[in-house]
């Protein structure tokens, strides 16, 4: 039988800075990088992954349509 190497491969990226932050546990909230994206992942239907908090310098993190925002 093969061995499932990714079983034991996965790695995880834990932001410790965001359970301090009590109205944005759920999501992945960033601060932008000289007026910036914190990122320049792109998004699977296209576009950045990282859309920006309307009158802040936060972005929320979303794999797919902006309307979905992923979870923390």
């Amino acid at each position: 039988m093969k061995k499932r190497w990714w079983l034991d491969k996965i790695a995880y990226l834990i932001y410790p800075k965001s359970f301090n932050d009590t109205n944005g546990d759920y999501y992945y909230f960033r601060k932008g990088v000289n007026g910036k994206e914190p990122s320049n992942y792109r998004s699977y239907f296209g576009g950045s992954t990282c859309e920006p908090v309307h009158k802040t310098d936060l972005y929320y993190l979303h794999a797919f349509a902006k309307e979905q925002p992923d979870f923390n």
